[in-house]
C-alpha cells in the first residue's frame, strides 16, 4: 500500500517549476513503487493503471507548460517530459521538438541570460554531444569544446573552482568526471579525476545549502569507482538524501518523492 499524503496531478495548472518538476517526480516514484517501471511484461495492478493515468494528466499539464516555461526552468522540465511521456505514453516525446526547446535555452545562455549558467548549460549538452557532435551545429560545439578547455586551465593549480558556488564547483566536476579529457591529462586521466573527486568530497553535509547538496549528489555518482565504490557510493548517497528530506526549503513533493524511492519502509506522513 502506497501513503499518498498529497495529489500531484491536482492543481498543477500555472504552478512554479520547483512544484511542477516535483510533483512529476513524485508521480514517478510513485508509479515505480507500484511496479510501473518494470521492464518485464506484467499485468498492471489497479493503483498501476490509476498512477499512470495521473501520468498522463500530468504530461498534459507538462506540455503546456513547456511552451511557457523561461530558458532557465527547462533545463528541469525537458528532461522530466522525455521521463513521463516514456512512462505514462509508452514512446519517447520528437525528437525535433525537444531539441527546439533546447535551442532555446542555448540561445538565451548564449545572449546573456545569466539564469542559464555554463555549467547548466554544459550539462545539458554532454549527452547529447556525445552522440551527435554536429546536433546543435559547429559554433554550440565549439562553445562546449572550449568551456572545457577553459575549466582544465582553470584547475593547473588547485584541484577546486575558486571563487564559485559551491553548486556551481560541484556541477562542473560532475561534468569533467564524465568527459573524455585523455587530451589534457594524457596517461594521468584517471589519476587526475581520483585527486579531484578526495580534494572535494564534503565531510559535513550542513555546511552545504540546498542547491549545493543536489549537485554534490549528481557529483558523487559521476566519481570515478575507484575513488567512491559501492557499497560506500550507496551509503553516500542515502546520507545525502537524508539531508535533503531535512531541508525546510525542498518542495513537500520533492520529499515525499525522495521517500518514496530510498526509503520506502517509513511511512510518509
Amino acid at each position: 500500500m502506497i501513503a499518498t499524503p498529497i495529489h500531484p496531478a491536482m492543481n498543477l495548472n500555472g504552478a512554479d517549476t520547483d512544484t511542477l518538476v516535483s510533483a512529476g517526480h513524485y508521480l514517478l516514484a510513485a508509479y515505480g513503487a507500484c511496479g510501473g517501471m518494470r521492464a518485464e511484461r506484467h499485468t498492471s495492478s489497479p493503483a498501476e493503471n490509476s498512477i499512470r493515468r495521473e501520468l498522463r494528466d500530468y504530461a498534459t499539464t507538462l506540455a503546456k507548460a513547456l511552451h511557457a516555461a523561461a530558458p532557465s526552468s527547462l533545463l528541469s522540465l525537458i528532461p522530466l517530459y522525455d521521463v513521463v511521456c516514456r512512462a505514462a505514453l509508452g514512446t519517447a516525446p520528437a525528437p525535433d521538438k525537444l531539441n527546439d526547446l533546447r535551442i532555446r535555452v542555448i540561445d538565451a545562455h548564449l545572449h546573456g541570460d545569466a539564469s542559464v549558467s555554463h555549467a547548466a548549460l554544459a550539462s545539458m549538452l554532454q549527452p547529447l554531444l556525445r552522440t551527435s557532435p554536429l546536433l546543435f551545429g559547429a559554433g554550440v560545439l565549439e562553445y562546449y569544446t572550449s568551456l572545457i578547455d577553459r575549466w582544465c586551465r582553470m584547475l593547473r593549480y588547485s584541484d577546486i573552482f575558486a571563487g564559485v558556488a559551491s553548486a556551481e564547483n560541484y556541477q562542473r566536476f560532475s561534468i569533467l568526471l564524465s568527459e573524455d579529457l585523455s587530451l589534457y591529462y594524457a596517461g594521468t586521466e584517471e589519476q587526475t579525476k581520483r585527486r579531484w573527486t578526495t580534494a572535494n568530497i564534503c565531510h559535513n553535509l550542513q555546511e552545504l545549502d540546498t542547491a549545493a547538496l543536489r549537485a554534490y549528489r549528481r557529483f558523487v555518482y559521476a566519481a570515478p569507482f575507484d575513488a567512491v565504490a559501492f557499497p560506500t557510493r550507496d551509503i553516500m548517497d542515502r546520507t545525502i538524501v537524508a539531508e535533503l528530506m531535512a531541508r525546510p526549503d525542498i518542495n513537500d513533493f520533492e520529499r515525499a518523492a525522495l521517500q518514496l524511492v530510498h526509503f520506502p519502509e517509513t511511512n510518509i506522513s
